[in-house]
């Protein structure tokens, strides 16, 4: 594989293989610093950090790979959402850029959409023959009728857009797209095309149990020129014990191009109402997935909705710390400001759930009110903020973390240990040495392998 003329890194099949772990800011730190030839990682790392709707896309491997391609390249992705990005994406590998590979439709546009086009098509057709697996035959691939260059597949192939993918249980050769998404999303694009009556049919057939249908569904939320209508269409159906309808109303409602603002307010409400549910009814057993439901609204208009109330419940101390853990999933500036104001709370339980949520934004805005929780007289507090700190990578704090490795709780010390070797702290290396005669076999132990790596 070539990227753009240098040196092989991470090949197609790596990045199938890491898409499956969903990576956390501090991952996105670490990927973008390792990335070949991204020599402003830090002018990356920092506009991550800044750009919610960005930071929330790249929250898959493979996104990232991209986005890091992309910005090496000087091509600005500051405004990108995640269907930006892809649309960024596929047109980056059409071109063949990326393999050194100058396709026939290279400075025609025209012939480059009737392609784009074609491809939509082709991919559609292909996802709704096997939704639940990436690749096709031959006969899938003609179905899409004639293709507007000849060879079409093969030039598709070298440009890296599509992978050879062996053979079938009955001997036929396939094919598949470089990632599914990419399938799913050119699918949709070929889905939104349609009247809206054609769109919205497809859809309800597909609103339950069908995991392969939703980023097909959200991607049709985010290209059709309003989404009301496919949302309102899921006010019909009955909820299950996973929350599935609301959760699905959250993702196609934080996606949506266009959608009504009334519609906005009553998903709000909803989500709202199952955290009150899970806090005043007694039901722990919902509370992974209304975790999940609210992760699912980060960075757009909706997240704002769910993050006031949210705010809000703070004031109450009996759900201090719940909300405060539910405002970590969110990727919205209000969740930052609403919990920078918890560090300082009376319940240490509070002051804990603060930090680990802040670590889990990424949001740097909030080291130093997470540094100031290194001195609290709890230790599950200090350990929790010397864990959000290393999440959050900041320079700043490695005097202060360094400092942590006298603490008197052995836990405290292992997270300071942890957050040092997670930021590679080079000039922690001092304290880290004069732990290796600290009096726990495991806190030598801890502190050798934070020295060796």
């Amino acid at each position: 594989m070539h990227w753009g003329g240098r040196a092989p890194w991470l090949g197609w099949s790596q990045i199938l293989e890491v898409e499956l772990a969903p990576f956390e800011a501090r991952d996105q730190r670490e990927f973008t610093r390792r990335f070949p030839s991204a020599s402003n990682s830090g002018g990356l790392t920092q506009l991550l950090a800044a750009n919610y709707p960005l930071r929330q896309a790249c929250g898959s491997p493979l996104l990232l790979a991209f986005v890091c391609l992309l910005y090496a390249e000087g091509k600005s992705v500051g405004g990108s959402n995640r269907v930006a990005l892809y649309v960024t994406i596929v047109r980056q590998l059409l071109s063949g850029g990326w393999r050194n590979v100058t396709p026939p439709w290279v400075g025609n546009d025209a012939l480059e959409e009737e392609v784009v086009t074609f491809l939509e098509a082709a991919a559609w057709g292909i996802f709704s023959d096997t939704p639940e697996a990436n690749r096709f035959t031959l006969t899938q691939w003609k179905r899409a009728g004639e293709p507007p260059v000849q060879d079409l597949l093969s030039i598709l192939i070298r440009c890296g857009l599509l992978v050879p993918a062996g053979f079938d249980d009955i001997g036929n050769r396939c094919w598949s797209f470089l990632h599914r998404t990419l399938r799913e999303f050119l699918a949709a694009r070929a889905l939104a095309r349609q009247p809206e009556a054609t769109w919205l049919g497809e859809a309800k057939k597909h609103f339950w149990y069908e995991p392969e249908w939703v980023e097909v569904l959200t991607f049709l939320a985010a290209h059709v020129q309003d989404a009301t209508s496919l949302i309102d269409a899921l006010e019909g159906e009955q909820e299950d014990i996973f929350q599935s309808i609301l959760d699905l109303k959250v993702r196609l409602a934080a996606a949506a191009r266009q959608i009504d603002s009334a519609r906005l307010d009553a998903i709000a409400s909803e989500v709202e109402g199952l955290f009150l549910l899970i806090q005043r009814g007694g039901r722990g057993d919902l509370w992974g997935y209304y975790l999940a439901i609210v992760q699912a609204a980060g960075g757009g208009p909706l997240a704002e909705k769910v993050a006031k109330p949210l705010a809000e419940q703070l004031q109450h101390w009996v759900v201090r710390g719940s909300a405060a853990e539910a405002l970590g999933q969110l990727v919205d500036a209000r969740a930052v400001e609403a919990l920078t104001a918890l560090v300082q709370d009376e319940s240490w339980y509070v002051r804990m759930s603060a930090a680990e949520a802040l670590g889990q934004l990424g949001d740097t805005r909030a080291v130093e009110d997470v540094a100031r929780l290194l001195q609290d007289e709890h230790p599950s507090v200090r350990m929790r903020a010397a864990e959000a700190l290393g999440q959050l990578g900041d320079p700043r704090t490695i005097e202060a973390l360094a400092g942590l490795l006298r603490d008197m709780s052995e836990s405290v010390r292992v997270r300071a240990v942890e957050a040092l070797e997670q930021m590679e702290a080079v000039s922690a290396v001092d304290a880290l040495v004069r732990l290796l005669r600290d009096e726990s076999a495991f806190m030598r132990a801890r502190a050798a392998d934070a020295l060796g790596s």
